[in-house]
């Protein structure tokens, strides 16, 4: 089931129609990132993830104090993990920006801060994750060439259009099981953290090369070990970073790359993708840093999240675009303001 665009309010509706050459000149302004607000988002991500681990530690050693038994952590522990899944994959997202040169202008800042900051906490580099994630944009849903496609069919393989229960259960329940969520953590870490490729790839030359890559992350495991060692933080490592990297952080990932590619109507330039308009948990938790803008990312992936909207909005003047794109609501829900949108479950359970 494909959804049209909505249309456009009057304030949309007056500017004339742009032809491809005059949209592709618009955009330009678009691409050209900055040194600043990243950082900003970063540091808000660094927060975010000082208060879903420090909040609950604080808790249980109050409530250990006044003698509560241990049980009445787990509601709240069950929350921290959800969120700090949810900020893990909000940080690859960051190396994604990255990926595509687009964190920061100066390329050494943007790859160091990027595996420094993002990657190196999910084992991976940033470089490795580049020279796939083109392979996926050159051959985006092509069955033997698109990377992402090939990982995910042998991570798990069902037809669609699927039952939305039947959708719940496989891509849901069951993968948050170990074995599901370990099969998904070793397709993703066979390339990011391994640099093992199936399918196209895109020789890129590295911003520092891997040697020096090798020896960063030497020097950066070897710091986080001697830290973890003198502070005896392995139990708080263990709780609040490795239990929520194999559970809820492949469950949000899954799940965006499910929505962006799924069942759509057919693999053209306009259709291989979609545009979404989740709530803000859903945009917390599955489409952070313009991941809701996917088919106006795949058109153009030099433009920076923080203006993907804008893009977006000027390649709704363009009438192919515009006539083609399919809008919807969020994944399970969408914001308050779209509810008459189909969400990306409704969109997987009907044919394309």
């Amino acid at each position: 089931m494909e959804c049209p665009a909505p249309p456009l309010d009057p304030a949309m509706e007056s500017p004339a129609p742009l032809t491809r050459q005059e949209l592709n000149r618009g955009v330009v302004a678009l691409k050209r990132p900055n040194h600043t607000t990243n950082l900003y988002y970063l540091a808000r991500e660094y927060l975010f993830l000082a208060l879903a681990i420090g909040l609950p530690i604080a808790f249980f050693r109050w409530t250990r104090s006044l003698g509560y038994p241990l049980w009445v952590n787990l509601p709240g522990y069950l929350v921290s993990i959800f969120f700090i899944g949810a900020i893990q994959h909000r940080l690859s997202n960051l190396t994604h920006e990255a990926g595509h040169y687009a964190l920061f202008k100066n390329r050494y800042m943007n790859e160091l801060v990027s595996d420094l900051c993002c990657i190196f906490l999910l084992g991976a580099t940033t470089q490795n994750y580049r020279v796939s994630h083109w392979g996926h944009h050159a051959y985006v849903n092509d069955p033997e060439k698109d990377p992402d496609l090939i990982r995910l069919k042998q991570h798990q393989e069902y037809d669609f259009p699927m039952a939305k229960g039947r959708f719940c259960l496989l891509y849901v329940i069951l993968q948050m099981l170990p074995k599901q969520s370990l099969k998904y953590l070793w397709g993703r870490a066979k390339i990011a953290v391994l640099g093992i490729n199936e399918g196209a790839f895109a020789e890129t030359k590295p911003v520092y090369g891997s040697m020096p890559t090798t020896l960063l992350r030497i020097a950066y495991y070897s710091a986080g070990i001697a830290l973890l060692t003198w502070q005896g933080w392995w139990i708080y490592l263990l709780l609040f970073w490795i239990v929520p990297i194999v559970t809820f952080y492949p469950l949000f990932m899954l799940l965006r790359e499910i929505a962006h590619h799924t069942n759509v109507p057919d693999n053209s330039t306009y259709r291989n993708s979609r545009v979404f308009r989740p709530g803000w948990l859903e945009g917390f938790c599955i489409f952070p840093y313009g991941q809701a803008y996917h088919l106006p990312h795949h058109l153009f992936p030099s433009v920076p999240h923080y203006r993907l909207d804008k893009a977006h909005e000027l390649a709704m003047r363009y009438p192919e675009y515009r006539n083609n794109t399919t809008i919807c609501g969020g994944f399970f829900l969408s914001s308050p303001m779209d509810r008459q949108m189909p969400t990306v479950l409704d969109l997987l359970s009907q044919p394309a």
